[in-house]
């Protein structure tokens, strides 16, 4: 877990019971995510993360901001949720997504350039409104409306720094 993660008490059970006897390499986590003043309504789908691995088949991906493990073999979703103690304030929020936004740059640069105009236009909706509706943010009052949106302007900063590096180097 990162350091701003952590498990409760049913969850840490459901973990020791299926290392008595691993089904897989790997585990998939339920992460429920702080929304700046509150934890999410129950209905709220989490965000899905592999969090528990065989080292001997895991590694962390090359990606160059918040890199995540992978593995080679079978992975398995587990019934045991952990917590994301996220920021408290959009204005961190917003300083976080700049960050991670400028870090990516030179990694979604190496994919397929001939695409990036279409996500610039296309994608930031797409993650608003998959965050909104279909993993249920508008359960959360304002405070999943500026989860949602600052999901959106990530995905927009993104591909916004990528065009940006790209129109520079034409000079």
């Amino acid at each position: 877990l990162d350091a701003d993660e952590g498990l409760d008490e049913q969850a840490r059970v459901a973990i020791e019971r299926e290392l008595a006897a691993p089904r897989a390499d790997g585990y998939r986590l339920a992460r429920r995510e702080w929304l700046f003043w509150r934890w999410p309504h129950p209905a709220t789908r989490p965000n899905w993360h592999l969090r528990l691995f065989r080292r001997s088949r895991g590694a962390l991906n090359a990606v160059p901001v918040h890199a995540a493990p992978e593995v080679q073999g079978k992975v398995l979703d587990l019934d045991a949720e952990f917590r994301h103690y996220g920021e408290t304030e959009l204005a961190v929020r917003v300083e976080k997504i700049n960050r991670y936004s400028s870090g990516m740059v030179e990694h979604k640069r190496a994919g397929r350039p001939s695409l990036l105009g279409l996500r610039l236009l296309l994608y930031p909706s797409l993650a608003f409104w998959r965050f909104y509706l279909l993993q249920r943010y508008f359960l959360n009052g304002w405070a999943g409306y500026l989860a949602a949106r600052s999901m959106a302007f990530y995905a927009f900063l993104k591909y916004a720094k990528v065009l940006e590096a790209e129109r520079k180097e034409r000079g």
